[in-house]
């Protein structure tokens, strides 16, 4: 039987033989050493940046833009454009950062397909999680869509959530319990969490992100936590909550460029604010949002080149509301 905390090992995981890389060291050696210490090799990385995101506070509230459908779904950036995800249609719109619509097409030949999250790689690789299809399909830069070949492994059977991380796709399965990284092509590579008890076991993961050291971070739903796992696949600790009190329903998150992850709760509609280490330091949302008020967030995005954070909403015939980040 497999210990607890350990990820299932793929071909071409830590721990198979992998052909020798410059001076004669194996790869999977130097990713394992790489992997063991996150959280300290951040630090070290980055001092100054840590020291600024503790100091920065929370973005403000600077505009809202009406939506391209009424049930916004999931956002993304790529290429200084916005893509939303329209829940019930289907399709997907491309926008500019002032909301003016540029593109709008159906993602699948199925009209039935029901868009729950997408997401881009560098090479202009749209994924989306299909939550009526159970299926996760990807369209190319050239246009063309084609379910997801997942191969090596098990195929996603509820996929609630999509990332890309270091080119790789990582998806959120509600059925399996599980977060499993593909490559582009489709092999199976990691599988961490899956069903069971202990800290290392999942209860329902509705939003992942990679983080640039490696790490996958798991918002998931049951546990009422972010889960941090090493890019090998072991758990490492959860996100810090001094605050007291689980949060809801952990359903998106994003890297800004001060590195501070933010994470929508999607029942309390509020944004809560991490430094890279996983320290809370606040949280943001109640100037659109007020306790028990209108509003129904369901995404959120963090523009690369202004760090503008975008967040999908749902109420109100469909907008997108804009924070912009502290500058100090």
């Amino acid at each position: 039987m497999k210990p607890a905390g350990l990820a299932r090992r793929r071909p071409g995981m830590p721990g198979h033989p992998r052909p020798a890389g410059p001076f004669g060291v194996r790869r999977g050696y130097v990713k394992a050493c790489a992997c063991a210490f996150p959280a300290l090799l951040a630090l070290l990385a980055c001092p100054p940046a840590a020291a600024r995101a503790a100091h920065a506070g929370p973005p403000r509230l600077v505009r809202r833009i009406a939506a391209p459908c009424p049930g916004p779904q999931a956002v993304a950036f790529h290429g200084g454009r916005l893509l939303v995800a329209c829940r019930g249609q289907n399709t997907v719109a491309v926008l500019d950062t002032d909301g003016r619509l540029l593109e709008r097409r159906p993602f699948t030949p199925h009209p039935g397909a029901d868009p729950v999250d997408l997401a881009v790689d560098p090479a202009g690789r749209v994924y989306v999680a299909d939550a009526a299809g159970l299926s996760v399909w990807m369209r190319d830069p050239a246009g063309r869509p084609a379910p997801f070949p997942a191969r090596g492994g098990p195929a996603p059977g509820l996929p609630l959530a999509v990332a890309v991380g270091g080119g790789n796709l990582l998806v959120a399965d509600g059925a399996g319990r599980t977060v499993q990284v593909f490559a582009p092509r489709g092999d199976a590579l990691l599988e961490v969490g899956g069903p069971g008890n202990g800290p290392a076991r999942l209860r329902r993961p509705v939003s992942v992100l990679q983080a640039p050291d490696g790490r996958i971070l798991v918002g998931d739903a049951g546990l009422g936590k972010v889960a941090v796992f090493t890019c090998n696949g072991r758990f490492a600790y959860f996100f810090d909550d001094p605050a007291g009190g689980p949060l809801e329903i952990p359903g998106a998150m994003a890297l800004d460029g001060r590195r501070r992850f933010h994470v929508l709760d999607m029942k309390r509609r509020r944004i809560y604010l991490y430094d890279f280490m996983g320290r809370r330091l606040g949280a943001y949302g109640t100037d659109a949002w007020a306790e028990g008020g209108p509003g129904r967030p369901t995404d959120l995005a963090a523009d690369p080149g202004t760090g503008e954070i975008y967040v999908t909403d749902a109420a109100g015939g469909g907008r997108i509301l804009v924070w912009e980040e502290d500058q100090r």
